[in-house]
Formats: structure tokens, C-alpha cells, sequence
């Protein structure tokens, strides 16, 4: 009687376990950014300042299992988005929001170039005018079985040639600062077994290059280097780290959300959830310029298959067999 009730337990296990191995199992990574208010300052000895029309690009993808279409367009205006859907409702061009955890696999990339500056500012005066704007966004959803991967990106540049010429014996500096808003968030579900992942990653860059090509000033936000120096020249504020990345790799949820910004904020700036970002170059000799500034957000996920009900039926057969065996008697 005792070997009949293990193995009706036993049973009631195996059945319960293939109706869990029913569910899906789901990834999801979403990535944001908003470069907004951000402005070039020259030097005070810098004069005769001209700044070239812009290449300004808008760069987007999307992709499941390896495959789907991206799209890139130079100049203003929205670009995107680039979406592969199974079943998950579209979105505008220009609709940032959150689509978010589905039931179903999707990939979304959309970038927008929404303005450039036209003329830069004195260092030590207070910008007005138009100012440089980039927002980005990749969010990836995918639901196994099967075994299925997707990924996006969202991606902006600006190449902009600078032509200084110095008057004054003083060399002359530049200053870049603007305020960030950057968001990212990856979600695995109880049902993603071991080797799915849920990743996102957010950059944000600006590098000088003078005529022969050499790269003369970088810097890429970190976080770390408030009061001290970046390549060819001096960090004077940098409070979160722009070039980051989370990952999931068992079930649950990694947000990385530096001002509090949730998926209003971020999109929002009045609300407050920014930080602004500040550094000047070291001194730069008369001659023209290339500044280049780069962001880009990625997001990809990829959940494994759970386990087929057959095979666990098989697993609970056999384990139910191996208590029906009678032990033999001990001599």
C-alpha cells in the first residue's frame, strides 16, 4: 500500500510538472535614452568660429532569431520604428513608450535625431537657441518554446565639422554639456530555464579629431571621473554612468534607473529624473575639427525551451518503476 501511494504521488508530480512545462518561458530587456539640452561652447579666444551642416544619423533595428530589417536616414526628424511582430501591436514613428512584457515575441528599435545645435556658444555664457537632442530606444520580447532570440538597437551620430581659427595668442578650449535621462530594465520568467539571457546596454560618447584624423579629445561618461580627466582633457561633472550594461541570467528583474526615471520620466525631462554632464577639451591649437558625438542603446534576449511534457511523463515512468520493483529480502 505504501509503494501505491508513493507511486500515485509520484504521478501527481510528473502531471504537474508537464502542465508547468506548458508555460512559456520569457525574456524581455528594454533600453532608453535621452541626450537633451546639450550644447558646444567655445573659448573666448576662439573666434571666427563656423560650424558645417551636420551628418546627422538615425540608425534602427530589429531582429528575431537572427533575422529582420533595419533602416537608417540621415538629418532631422523621426526615424523608425523598425519592428518584427508576432501578434504585438505596432507603434508610431516617434512613440518612445514602453510596449512591455508580452505573451508573444516582438523586437522594436527606433532612434530619433529631434534637433542640432546650429551655433555654438561662449564658455562662461548661459546657451540659448537650439540645442542638440537624441532619443533612442531598443526593447526586445521573446517567448520559447522554441528556443527563440530577439534583439534591437537604437542608434544616433552626429558628425559635425568645427573650423576654428585663433586670434590670440591663447590657445583656445572646448566645452560639451548637456543632461542625460537613461533607463534600462531585463526580465526573465520562473519558466526560462538555464542558458536564456536578458541584456541591455546604453552608450553615450564624444570624440574630437583634428584634420589629420588623430583623435585629439574622448570621453565617454562613466560616472567616475567627476573632477578628474578624460582623454585630452577635464571631466567637470559626470554623475551616472552613460555606458552601462545589465544582464539576467536567472529568473527575475535588473533595472538600472540612475535619477529615478521610470518610463514616464524618461521621456519627460521636466520631471527632473536627469543628470547633467559637463567637460572641457585641453587647448586647442588653430586648425579645423571634426566632433563627433555617438549614443546608442541595445537590447537583446534569448530564452531556451523548457522541458517538453513527454519527456518529463518518461522521467515520472520511470521513477514510478523503479518504486513497483519489490526490494529483495535481506538474507
Amino acid at each position: 500500500m505504501k509503494r501505491f501511494m508513493l507511486a500515485l504521488a509520484l504521478m501527481a508530480m510528473v502531471v504537474s510538472g508537464a502542465n508547468i512545462a506548458l508555460a512559456n518561458g520569457i525574456g524581455y530587456a528594454v533600453s532608453w535614452d535621452n541626450i537633451f539640452n546639450s550644447f558646444i561652447l567655445v573659448g573666448p579666444s576662439l573666434a571666427d568660429v563656423s560650424v558645417a551642416p551636420p551628418n546627422d544619423t538615425a540608425y534602427s533595428s530589429a531582429t528575431i532569431n537572427g533575422t529582420g530589417p533595419s533602416n537608417s536616414v540621415s538629418g532631422l526628424g523621426k526615424q523608425g520604428p523598425v519592428i518584427v511582430s508576432l501578434g504585438t501591436p505596432s507603434q508610431a514613428a516617434g512613440d518612445f513608450s514602453q510596449i512591455g512584457i508580452q505573451s508573444t515575441t516582438y523586437s522594436v528599435g527606433e532612434a530619433q535625431v529631434v534637433n542640432v545645435q546650429s551655433t555654438p556658444c561662449l564658455i562662461g555664457t548661459t546657451c540659448t537657441g537650439t540645442a542638440i537632442q537624441g532619443v533612442n530606444k531598443a526593447e526586445s520580447n521573446a517567448v520559447a518554446p522554441p528556443p527563440t532570440t530577439a534583439g534591437a538597437e537604437g542608434k544616433n551620430s552626429s558628425s559635425t565639422l568645427l573650423t576654428f581659427t585663433v586670434t590670440v595668442a591663447t590657445p583656445g578650449q572646448l566645452e560639451f554639456q548637456g543632461d542625460a535621462s537613461p533607463y534600462m530594465s531585463v526580465y526573465l520568467s520562473p519558466d526560462a530555464v538555464f542558458g536564456s539571457l536578458a541584456q541591455a546596454d546604453v552608450s553615450v560618447s564624444i570624440t574630437l579629431y583634428d584634420a589629420t584624423g588623430a583623435q585629439v579629445f574622448s570621453w565617454a561618461p562613466n560616472g567616475l571621473d567627476t573632477g578628474g580627466t578624460t582623454f585630452g582633457g577635464t571631466v567637470i561633472a559626470d554623475p551616472k554612468n552613460l555606458n552601462a550594461t545589465i544582464s539576467q541570467l536567472i529568473p527575475g528583474t535588473t533595472t538600472y534607473s540612475p535619477f529615478g526615471c521610470d518610463t514616464v520620466g524618461i521621456l519627460s525631462p521636466s520631471l527632473g529624473c536627469y543628470g547633467f554632464y559637463d567637460a572641457k577639451t585641453g587647448n586647442l591649437a588653430t586648425g579645423t575639427y571634426t566632433l563627433t558625438l555617438a549614443m546608442t542603446e541595445d537590447s537583446y534576449v534569448s530564452v531556451q525551451n523548457v522541458p517538453e511534457p513527454g519527456t518529463l511523463l518518461l522521467l515520472g515512468a520511470g521513477l514510478i518503476g523503479l518504486v513497483a520493483i519489490p526490494r529483495r529480502k535481506q538474507k
